[in-house]
C-alpha cells in the first residue's frame, strides 16, 4: 500500500504540469507502478480470503 500511495502522490504532483501542457516524462511510469502495486494488492487479498467449502489447515 505504501507503493500505491507513494507513486500515486508522485503522479499527483505532476498534475499542474499536465494542466500547463509541460513535459511530464515520469508521469506514465509513476501511474503504472501505482496501478500495478494496487492490482498486486488485490491479488494477494483474493488469495488470502477463505474459499467456501474449503477449511483452512490449523
Amino acid at each position: 500500500m505504501l507503493l500505491v500511495m507513494g507513486f500515486g502522490a508522485l503522479a499527483a504532483l505532476d498534475g499542474p504540469r499536465v494542466a500547463e501542457d509541460l513535459p511530464t516524462p515520469m508521469l506514465g511510469i509513476n501511474e503504472r507502478i501505482s496501478v500495478g502495486a494496487y492490482l498486486l494488492w488485490v491479488i494477494v487479498l483474493a488469495l488470502a480470503l477463505p474459499r467456501p467449502g474449503h477449511e483452512r489447515a490449523r
